[in-house]
């Protein structure tokens, strides 16, 4: 099966310091990927330089067999390649459907409406007129990924989630997900641990394997 998504040695930093070393990855359709490591063990360098949101030093990143390395990022939202970052960026003096319709913009043709959202995350069908900065915690989350999955992305990255239950969901309908983690999540296929900007083991679960 060929990747939706392949990293090959990839190397990323700020001025001379390389936050990651050499990463290689591949994730394919219906893949659940965690990317396990502690506070600066660069995940998040990791997951923005996949979309374009910090420049690769070194190193090729391939979506759908085409190199999009130096690609601008609404250019690879486009594609269906969408991050839900680590402090969610929801705008607070919009309403929860207001930021979910905001996802659509530059979005790739897909299934993910509105409706489909709120039937994944029922409560948010409930707050739907509320403004983001009323919601709890769960909810800004929810919301989050809600407004990723606008975008109809073909694989969802996602910068240290607190909620995981609906990661299963996505998968099965062929969603490829990469969650960058603390610890890995019962449900992830594959876990790559990263330490100090370097894979330094990846795992492969049995029931995972094809």
């Amino acid at each position: 099966m060929n990747a939706v998504l392949e990293v090959t040695a990839l190397s990323a930093g700020y001025g001379a310091t390389r936050a990651i070393r050499a990463v290689t990855m591949r994730v394919e359709q219906g893949e659940h990927h965690a990317i396990v490591g502690g506070p600066g063990s660069g995940k998040t360098t990791l997951l923005r330089t996949v979309v374009g949101l910090h420049p690769a030093a070194n190193g090729t990143i391939r979506f759908n067999d085409s190199d999009i390395t130096r690609e601008r990022p609404e250019w690879r939202k486009a594609r269906g390649l969408c991050l839900m970052p680590q402090n969610h960026r929801l705008f607070t003096s919009l309403t929860v459907e207001e930021n979910l319709l905001v996802g659509a913009r530059w979005a790739a043709p897909g299934p993910w409406t509105l409706n489909k959202v709120y039937d994944l995350y029922p409560n948010l069908r409930e707050k739907r007129r509320a403004h983001a900065a009323a919601l709890s915690l769960t909810e800004h989350q929810a919301a989050a990924v809600g407004r990723a999955l606008m975008a109809n992305p073909r694989i969802l990255l996602l910068d240290a989630p607190a909620d995981l239950s609906a990661l299963d969901r996505l998968t099965k309908e062929g969603l490829a997900v990469v969650a960058a983690t603390r610890e890995a999540p019962a449900g992830a296929c594959h876990v790559h641990r990263l330490v100090d900007g370097t894979v330094t083991t990846t795992r492969t679960e049995v029931r995972c394997r094809r």
